[in-house]
């Protein structure tokens, strides 16, 4: 662990780190790694969703993450804006929108850590830890069938180049105390050792235990099988 790592973790005072030596790259042409089995029934009204992403390259409206049902409503991503925020495309019960985070952008070829919180009527999104974004036009369920990585779900195209690591869901609404303890100050925690863990219903290392072409879901079961890449696809860039 690097040292840097181990001051700001002291400052803080808490948390569980653990060790992350891996991330997953998409390469922005064909790379792709979903899974078909997301509980949108019971977990889209309410839920919160945290990664640590390294944007690469990529064109607006490029999917990081895609959650879509078959292609079709309802639906939740996360994309490429031209100004470097991420933006949140999300189509519910009784609308459409656009989210775009307001604070710093997220540049590429750096590391940051995203975290979004939905109780069915409000969105948060929280930057590095901190609140971004709160928007409450939107309500419905959000939850699609098909959650993927680097393109759209249920569809063909928009892949971009990213770097993506420590996917999470949780089947409630964190608070700014607890994606503050998801954050850790820029250290990797252990999330199943957290005061959230009961609430933790997937948790995808992305690369960290895995054997290509799976991703396991550490948590839920729900594996990712990655498509069109190489086991050098799970790399050692990691956050």
């Amino acid at each position: 662990m690097k040292s840097i790592k181990v001051i700001a973790f002291d400052r803080w005072g808490g948390g569980s780190p653990v060790e992350n030596t891996y991330a997953v790259s998409f390469d922005g042409v064909d790379d792709y790694a979903d899974n078909t089995s997301m509980p949108h029934a019971t977990l889209g009204g309410t839920f919160s969703f945290a990664f640590w992403i390294k944007p690469i390259s990529g064109a607006f409206g490029y999917r990081y993450i895609s959650c879509r049902s078959g292609g079709t409503n309802p639906y939740f991503e996360a994309t490429r804006g031209t100004d470097g925020k991420i933006k949140f495309f999300l189509n519910g019960t009784t609308g459409t929108g656009q989210k775009t985070t307001t604070g710093g952008s997220f540049p590429d070829n750096e590391w940051h850590h995203c975290v979004i919180t939905w109780n069915g009527s409000t969105l948060k999104i929280y930057a590095d830890g901190v609140l971004d974004k709160t928007d409450s036009n939107y309500s419905g369920n959000l939850m699609g069938e098909i959650l993927e990585c680097g393109g759209l779900a249920g569809g063909v195209g928009y892949n971009t180049e990213v770097i993506l690591d420590e996917l999470a869901f949780w089947d409630k609404k964190l608070n700014a105390t607890e994606v503050s303890e998801v954050y850790g100050e820029a250290i990797i925690q252990d999330l199943s050792a957290l005061s959230t863990s009961s609430n933790l219903v997937h948790w995808w290392r992305m690369g960290d235990g895995d054997t290509f072409p799976t991703l396991q879901d550490s948590v839920g079961g729900n594996d990712f099988t990655m498509y069109n890449m190489t086991s050098s696809d799970i790399t050692t860039d990691s956050p």
